[in-house]
């Protein structure tokens, strides 16, 4: 078995990939060139600012989008969000 464990740091804000079977939180790059992402049917992305230190547990198997056109980026999930 294998596990992912990925922390945030409060006060950062993080992108989330929200599409109908969950949300998938940005793990590789950043957002800068996220306007030009060509996206899954149905996805939206949008920013959270986390208050709090947000430690999250990747699914096993998760599942993992790549983006390597503008440079990498990633979303893997889904995963529960703080507060949900």
């Amino acid at each position: 078995m294998k596990a992912h464990v990925i922390g945030f740091r409060a006060g950062r804000s993080v992108t989330v990939m929200a599409l109908p079977e969950g949300h998938f939180i940005e793990v590789v790059g950043d957002d800068s060139q996220d306007d030009s992402l060509v996206l899954p049917p149905g996805a939206e992305l949008m920013r959270m600012e986390l208050s709090e230190p947000w430690v999250v547990s990747l699914p096993n198997p998760t599942r993992t989008f790549f983006w390597f056109e503008q440079g990498i980026r990633s979303f893997q999930g889904p995963v529960e969000l703080p507060g949900g």
